[in-house]
């Protein structure tokens, strides 16, 4: 009995650390999204870097992070989309429907720059938020989708992020087939269609199919679709 009173009480700290990290991260990564970037050589400034109160906060910050994104990869595996759910909107700050549906063993990363509408996302999904990621209406993810606002330049000295990172928006009724990979600064337009495996390197069109490697347009989609509400009816576990 003393076991489980005391792993409630680390949970609800986790929890309450948590919702603090995000509210002040939220605001920070809105600053940081509407400022103009600094020059990258400040990065490697010799000075900033032997500040040893830059250093501990740096320490304070990542180790925030880190609790914050373990906690999310546990949620992943709780076997309960309400409670998944809640805890996203009213933990970590995320903006999402009240009938979205979000299946375990995936993984959202920063979830308070992450926007879902009456959506499903699918098991195993992995929504890299660093950089924003909205999710409008109607939209369906299958199994093992990964979207990505990040990544390192290949011809940077330093192997740096730069300005290679950019919000990912997803338009209504547009569905990614299982294991497509989606890179950074992409728009999927309304009703688009991605094949399963396809690896999303542009903006993609309005009622079309995708697919490969790079992802090309393989045909055209009907534009006249009715459904609404894809979670409707859907059962509430795992």
């Amino acid at each position: 009995m003393i076991i489980w009173i005391i792993f409630l009480i680390i949970i609800i700290i986790d929890l309450l650390l948590c919702a603090i990290y995000s509210r002040m991260r939220r605001k920070r990564d809105f600053r940081k999204q509407t400022i103009k970037k600094r020059n990258v050589d400040n990065q490697y400034n010799s000075t900033a870097e032997s500040n040893i109160i830059l250093k501990l906060f740096k320490l304070i910050d990542n180790t925030m992070y880190g609790l914050c994104r373990y906690t999310s990869i546990c949620l992943g595996y709780l076997p309960s989309h309400t409670i998944r759910r809640m805890i996203y909107k009213y933990v970590f700050c995320m903006k999402i429907n009240r009938h979205a549906i979000i299946h375990g063993g995936g993984e959202i990363r920063s979830p308070w720059n992450v926007v879902i509408g009456n959506s499903v996302i699918g098991v195993g999904a992995i929504l890299d938020g660093r950089n924003g990621i909205e999710i409008e209406d109607d939209v369906v993810l299958a199994t093992g989708v990964w979207i990505w606002t990040e990544e390192h330049d290949a011809e940077d000295p330093y192997f740096r992020v730069l300005d290679k990172g950019g919000k990912v928006t997803i338009k209504r009724h547009v569905w990614i087939g299982n294991r497509v990979v989606i890179l950074p600064k992409i728009t999927v337009n309304e009703g688009a269609v991605l094949a399963a495996s396809s690896v999303v390197t542009k903006d993609c069109d309005s009622f079309t199919m995708y697919g490969g490697v790079p992802a090309k347009e393989i045909h055209k989609r009907n534009n006249q679709l009715k459904y609404s509400n894809v979670t409707k009816g859907v059962w509430p576990l795992y």
